[in-house]
């Protein structure tokens, strides 16, 4: 409908040429399953969906299961707040848009944090010209999507690349460090920018927090903006947990 491919061209202009993001809000009194389909409508007239893991599912639910990262759960299944990242690092190919629909938030927490990564990379360069150039270098990432669980692979990928503007990936669990140690050339300065990094993204000064509120969406350029969220306290009620939908998109 014309309404859809509006709503889409706005979104797109917010993500390309405003803040980087867009909150699409008051959907509220729509029931689950409609607020999905318009968050399907809009998903695929902004871009190509991107298959999210080994079975290829396109709107994959983030919630947790009670389980820990330090036990061993991804972070799409635990309440921890992790790390502030990109998603999807490892492929060659990363997502232009990454987009969440907000069913159910949490009983408390769970805020979602969007990065500026243009102050980040701007503050690096200022501190430590002498290292920073190395983000343009090839990293070890650990590729975990589409491939088996138990089976581990290394893409040699930039942090950094320019080209038209900027791309940045990176999420600091998917870089092999024992793989970076083993490395001859640079690899102390690589570990040495990895950790200034790690510092910088933590920096409140560089990112926005906000509440998803149920019935409300969110897209936002994976390339020039690194995301995450707080950590998060459940309903104990399993019908009341905090649960939202997440899509990859690459532009059309």
């Amino acid at each position: 409908s014309n309404f859809i491919r509006d709503l889409a061209k706005e979104i797109d202009y917010k993500i390309t040429n405003g803040p980087g993001f867009c909150v699409v809000k008051d959907l509220k009194n729509f029931c689950d399953g409609d607020m999905l389909k318009l968050y399907k409508l809009i998903c695929e007239a902004l871009g190509y969906l991107v298959p999210q893991d080994s079975i290829n599912t396109l709107f994959y639910p983030v919630y947790s299961t009670g389980t820990k990262m330090v036990e061993g759960e991804r972070y799409s299944r635990s309440s921890d707040s992790g790390s502030f990242h990109t998603d999807n690092p490892s492929e060659l190919n990363v997502p232009d848009i990454v987009s969440l629909m907000s069913i159910r938030e949490a009983h408390s927490g769970g805020l979602s944090c969007i990065v500026n990564m243009t102050l980040v990379l701007e503050d690096l360069f200022i501190e430590r010209p002498e290292i920073a150039y190395l983000l343009e270098s090839e990293f070890p990432f650990i590729r975990k999507n589409q491939i088996k669980e138990n089976k581990q692979l290394i893409s040699f990928l930039p942090i950094l690349e320019f080209s038209e503007g900027y791309s940045f990936r990176y999420l600091a669990d998917y870089i092999s460090r024992e793989n970076l140690i083993k490395a001859k050339e640079n690899n102390v300065l690589k570990l040495d920018l990895l950790r200034l990094l790690d510092e910088k993204l933590k920096k409140k000064q560089y990112r926005t927090e906000f509440l998803l509120k149920r019935g409300e969406m969110i897209f936002f350029n994976n390339k020039n903006l690194a995301h995450g969220r707080t950590s998060f306290i459940d309903e104990e009620n399993k019908n009341k947990k905090r649960l939202m939908y997440r899509t990859w998109l690459m532009k059309k």
